[in-house]
C-alpha cells in the first residue's frame, strides 16, 4: 500500500529515493542563502575548513535529520538555529590537537557543526568510535533522539508502572522513547497520525495509541485508553489543544517535558493552569 500516490492521465506515479548523479568532482555542501522552503537547498562547492585545537575534521558518510532541521530551513524556528544538521557519522581525516583515542580514519559517530557537506568540524568530546555492528546510515540516527529520550525520561523520573504519554510516536524520539518505557516496563501511550504509522507502532507492541491530528480525538483516545487513571509523564512535541489535553491527562505531581518549539506555555501559564506538575 502506498501512503504517497500522484495520478496522471497516463501514468501513476510514488515517491522513490534514489543516489544523485555525481555533478562536481571536488568536496561539496548542501546550503541555503535563504529559508522558506526545501526548495531553497542547494548543492555548491565547499571551502576548505579550519578547525579548533579541540576539533576534528570528519569526512562524512551519513547523516540524520530532525524536525528541528526541517524547522530551520523553513524559516519556523525560534530565533537563529544556525546551519541545519547535527547528528553525523563518518570518518577522522584530521585529528584535534587534544589527546583522543581517536586516530586518522577512525569511523566515528557524534555531533558535527554543519554536517551537511562532505567535510565537517566537530567538538571531539562530542564524537566516539562507531560500534562495528552499526553501518554508517544507522549510526547517524542515534545522537540527538538517544540523548533526547535519555534526558526526558531521567528527569521525568519515569519508572516500572508509571503511565507515559509520547506525542507522535512514530518519529526519532518517539521509537526510542517506546524502546525505553518498554526497558523499564512502563505502560506506554502514543499518537501518531497516518495508519501506516500506527501501523509501524503496532509493529514494535506499542498498543495504546490515538491520533495526532485532532485534539479532541487525543483526548477521547487517552481517557478511554488509561481508564480512569492518570499518566504520570508526557514527552510533548506538538502544539495547539495537544498541550492543555495532555496536561489534563496528567495526574498530581505529574512532569511534562516540552521538546517543541511552537505554541510552548509561558511559566505564568502554566503556574495557572496546572501547578501541581513539573513543566519543562
Amino acid at each position: 500500500v502506498e501512503p504517497e500516490t500522484m495520478l496522471g492521465q497516463h501514468i501513476h506515479c510514488v515517491p522513490r529515493l534514489k543516489t544523485a548523479p555525481v555533478i562536481l568532482d571536488r568536496d561539496v555542501r548542501l546550503h541555503f542563502h535563504s529559508r522558506g522552503s526545501i526548495s531553497n537547498l542547494f548543492l555548491e562547492p565547499q571551502a576548505p575548513l579550519s578547525k579548533a585545537k579541540h576539533e576534528a575534521l570528519l569526512r562524512i558518510g551519513a547523516i540524520g535529520l530532525n524536525f528541528r532541521d526541517v524547522l530551520n530551513v523553513l524559516g519556523e524556528y525560534p530565533g537563529d538555529p544556525g546551519p541545519p544538521g547535527a547528528d553525523a557519522a563518518g570518518y577522522i581525516a584530521c585529528g584535534a590537537q587534544v589527546p583522543s583515542t581517536l586516530g586518522m580514519g577512525e569511523a566515528v559517530v557524534g555531533l558535527a557543526h554543519a554536517p551537511m557537506a562532505c567535510l565537517a568540524r566537530a567538538s571531539a568530546s562530542l564524537i566516539v568510535k562507531r560500534p562495528a555492528l552499526l553501518a554508517p546510515e544507522q549510526a547517524c540516527t542515534l545522537p540527538v533522539t538517544w540523548n533526547t529520550t535519555h534526558v526526558a525520561v531521567e528527569r521525568m523520573g519515569l519508572h516500572a508502572g508509571c503511565i507515559m504519554v509520547m506525542q507522535a510516536a512514530a518519529g526519532g524520539v518517539g521509537l526510542k522513547a517506546a524502546e525505553y518505557a518498554q526497558w523499564l516496563c512502563a505502560p506506554f501511550l502514543g499518537t501518531a497520525g497516518r495508519p501506516h504509522k500506527h501501523a509501524q507502532l503496532r509493529a514494535i507492541d506499542v498498543c495504546g495509541l490515538c491520533s495526532s491530528r485532532e485534539g479532541s480525538a487525543f483526548g477521547v483516545g487517552v481517557a478511554s485508553l488509561i481508564t480512569g487513571r492518570r499518566s504520570s509523564a508526557v514527552l510533548n512535541s506538538l502544539s495547539l489543544d495537544f498541550i492543555s489535553l495532555s496536561f489534563a491527562s496528567l495526574g498530581e505531581g505529574g512532569a511534562f517535558k516540552e521538546i517543541g518549539k511552537r505554541g510552548i506555555w509561558a511559566s505564568s501559564r502554566h503556574a495557572v493552569c496546572a501547578p501541581m506538575n513539573a513543566y519543562c
